[in-house]
């Protein structure tokens, strides 16, 4: 039951991520901030420090913006989480898995983290959320 649950957490932080996110705007911002590592680089094999620190000081612009675009979803997450996180605990709380080849066992927590992390990106990729 407790893979269930994460799967569809997972999903619903995906669909959020993907609702919650200009996609266009990240693509831009991804595509901007490569552009701007490529400059640099180059600049730095031609030895010009001056424009290799314009560069970077421009990608640390591009990469606030960045940051400043997923700030929604990622307090929405948070929220979402404290809540499933507190209610798996309480129901899962003497839950232990064995895992059949290694020979230890694993927590409700830790199953959920081995669950959520992979499952969480393959939605975002099947969605095609930046």
């Amino acid at each position: 039951m407790l893979l269930i649950y994460t799967l569809v957490l997972s999903l619903v932080v995906a669909v959020l991520y993907k609702l919650l996110v200009n996609q266009d705007e990240m693509k831009r911002i991804k595509e901007e901030t490569n552009e701007l590592k490529e400059k640099a680089d180059e600049a730095k094999r031609n030895g010009d420090i001056a424009k290799m620190n314009h560069y970077t000081t421009e990608m640390l612009k591009v990469s606030s913006m960045q940051f400043k675009h997923n700030m929604k979803p990622i307090f929405t997450s948070m929220f979402l989480f404290m809540i499933a996180l507190s209610w798996f605990g309480v129901a899962f709380a003497e839950l232990v898995i064995k895992t059949p080849f290694a020979g230890f066992q694993l927590s409700w927590f830790m199953w959920y983290i081995i669950i959520a992390i992979p499952a969480t990106s393959v939605f975002r990729k099947l969605m095609g959320a930046m």
